[in-house]
């Protein structure tokens, strides 16, 4: 397609690097990657125009900081997969179940979010089987925070608060990393080191799954030594969370390289590139959704209107 780019892995790395220098001149939040972090590793995962592009990634406007960015979102747990903390060492405060409990509000939040965004497409191509102007022009940016009725914008959205949380995901837990020197303990959780992502966030798969099917499978794909980190915001009751003595956020997460846990065998790059290539996994799965559930063409012209910039001219 014209007009698109995408980074490989080595390419994703040396963006990282560079976005932090790029994220001191934006206020980022203490419990995610920072903004910079979640457009560069959306940016590289995706093949879309520019402008386009910017409203899903701009790391000042785009829809996968808005978890960040808007009040609404950015002290709920599940949207960051927070809370979902537990060590295995016979007296933590909270219990496996516990932790299953964050571990599957997160999934199938952002699950409920790719679903919303499978129907916002609806709108993007008329009854006629054109792609519509008026639901997918971009000119005048999408709004994430007021009344926003273009279908491109809150395809956009959703997608954003979805793949936000599987990029937090791989930054606030011990999937894909080591444990630092020393002796594991709270502040220094064992790592994971999984090379490959995670099979929480199967939307392709779970969305044919009933809700009580999905959580059992989350459940039971969970490593029993898996955790995120405490962070003092809503679990997925509303409870605001008291983080003594459980793993903290600040010793696990690696949200930008500087963390704690970044200092050990290149712990930022590996949950980067895991939430590339999640994000990746992502936009082919939501590219499946909507040509199975707007047979005939339609789902492949909307695939279309979403890549382009103006996609009523490019999109036949």
């Amino acid at each position: 397609m014209s007009g698109t780019r995408r980074r490989g892995r080595g390419g994703l790395l040396l963006a990282c690097v560079s976005s932090v220098a790029l994220t001191l001149a934006v206020p980022a939040p203490a419990g995610a990657y920072t903004l910079g972090n979640h457009a560069e590793i959306t940016r590289a995962a995706l093949p879309w125009q520019p402008l386009t592009e910017d409203q899903m990634a701009s790391p000042v406007r785009g829809a996968v900081v808005a978890s960040d960015v808007d009040p609404a979102y950015r002290h709920q747990g599940p949207m960051h997969c927070d809370n979902a903390d537990w060590f295995p060492d016979g007296s933590y405060p909270r219990t496996i179940e516990d932790r299953n409990t964050e571990l599957t509000a997160c999934a199938t939040g952002a699950l409920a979010q790719f679903e919303a965004a499978v129907a916002a497409a609806d709108g993007l191509v008329d009854e006629r089987g054109r792609v519509s102007e008026g639901q997918t022009g971009l000119r005048a940016g999408c709004v994430w925070n007021g009344p926003e009725r273009r279908a491109k914008c809150e395809v956009i959205r959703h997608l954003g608060l979805a793949w936000h949380a599987v990029e937090d995901f791989y930054a606030h837990s011990n999937w894909a990393d080591v444990a630092g020197s020393g002796s594991l303990g709270l502040a220094n959780p064992a790592g994971l080191a999984r090379p490959e992502v995670a099979p929480f966030f199967a939307f392709a798969r779970y969305r044919h799954m009933s809700d009580a099917a999905v959580r059992r499978d989350i459940v039971e794909r969970a490593p029993d030594e898996l955790t995120t980190g405490c962070y003092e915001d809503l679990d997925s009751a509303g409870v605001q969370q008291d983080c003594t003595d459980r793993v903290g956020h600040a010793d696990l997460a690696k949200d930008f390289r500087g963390m704690p846990r970044t200092r050990t065998e290149h712990n930022f790059d590996r949950a980067a590139v895991l939430a590339q290539e999640a994000v990746e996994r992502q936009w082919a799965d939501f590219r499946e959704a909507l040509r199975t559930t707007y047979p005939g063409g339609r789902g492949e012209l909307m695939v279309c209107a979403l890549v382009h910039d103006t996609p009523w001219e490019s999109c036949r």
